[in-house]
């Protein structure tokens, strides 16, 4: 009995152990990943941010330039709250259109290019651009950094069912890209798919000890027959054991109508208390030609089933 006993905790606690690990491990990458998806987001608020400061710079400049024109004018540039990034490419591709234009307008008012407010904002415009070029450099280092990391094994098995997903490197010259295997968003904020994977796990994982603590019990039932057995065996004169009567068995259907078996009525009835089975199982006794339900089987005395 307490060799039986001893399996059961053996078994349970290499369950545990392996479930104690696999959070563990999960924890790991999801912070391993998170803190290289912050990095990644981080540089692209820098070059969002400097992007506004650039079209706040050209949008000056616009004002400068229409004081220079009679019949037309140039339309002041609107920034968008989208930080995405195809309107981070828009709002570059767009200031460079707008830049072009005024360059060319110089050419033809010669007091516009040589207006001292259109040179200082010129300047400043130049400096903004080169700001922006070295953030887009920071976002990509970066950006290679979290996919080397998100490809590493263990880590590319379950990233992306924890919402990592692969990074494309910015491009803000290209509206499209042929990279279609790349997402624009890095990581999701959400926790969803954090909570479905250990949602998924924590069912599994109740199934198995489910499945687990039925076996245990029949175990441990089989186990204290044998020792009242034993107990009733002493008690006679001479302690000898007494022949035990034929065990009756019986074959059930399972829920997908598969025969299982054969088991003793001990087993039949914890496989009903812990739910393996209900009243309108099929079972059929060995030896017998028809079947019958199990809740017919409980009415009848359990005269000669043993375990």
């Amino acid at each position: 009995m307490d060799a039986i006993l001893g399996f059961i905790g053996t078994i349970f606690r290499l369950a545990l152990f392996a479930i104690v690990l696999a959070i563990a491990l999960a924890w790991w990458t999801y912070n391993a990943l998170r803190r290289r998806a912050e990095t990644v987001k981080e540089a692209q608020s820098n070059i969002d941010v400097t992007l506004r400061k650039k079209i706040s710079l050209v949008n000056q400049l616009i004002d400068v330039a229409n004081r220079y024109l009679d019949r037309e004018s140039l339309i002041v540039m609107k920034v968008s709250k989208d930080n995405s990034e195809a309107a981070m490419q828009q709002n570059y591709q767009q200031t460079g259109t707008v830049m072009a234009t005024i360059q060319g307008m110089a050419q033809r008012f010669p007091d516009l290019k040589s207006n001292e407010q259109f040179n200082n904002l010129g300047s400043a415009i130049e400096k903004t651009e080169n700001e922006v070029q070295k953030y887009r450099m920071t976002c990509n280092a970066a950006i290679k950094d979290y996919n080397t990391e998100r490809s590493k094994i263990p880590h590319v098995l379950y990233a992306s069912a924890l919402g990592f997903r692969p990074a494309r490197y910015l491009e803000l010259e290209a509206v499209e890209s042929s990279d279609a295997g790349y997402q624009k968003t890095v990581f999701s904020d959400d926790g969803d798919r954090l909570n479905e994977l250990f949602g998924m796990a924590s069912a599994k994982m109740l199934d198995a000890g489910k499945t687990m603590a039925t076996q245990g019990k029949l175990i441990a039932e089989k186990a204290a027959t044998r020792v009242q057995q034993e107990i009733a065996a002493r008690s006679l004169p001479g302690g000898t054991v007494p022949a035990p009567a034929p065990a009756i068995e019986f074959h059930y259907l399972d829920a997908s109508k598969t025969p299982k078996g054969p088991v003793s009525r001990v087993e039949l009835d914890t496989l009903f208390r812990v739910g393996a089975i209900t009243d309108d199982t099929d079972v059929l006794e060995t030896g017998k030609a028809g079947w019958t339900k199990f809740s017919a089987l409980r009415r009848e005395p359990e005269s000669g089933a043993q375990a």
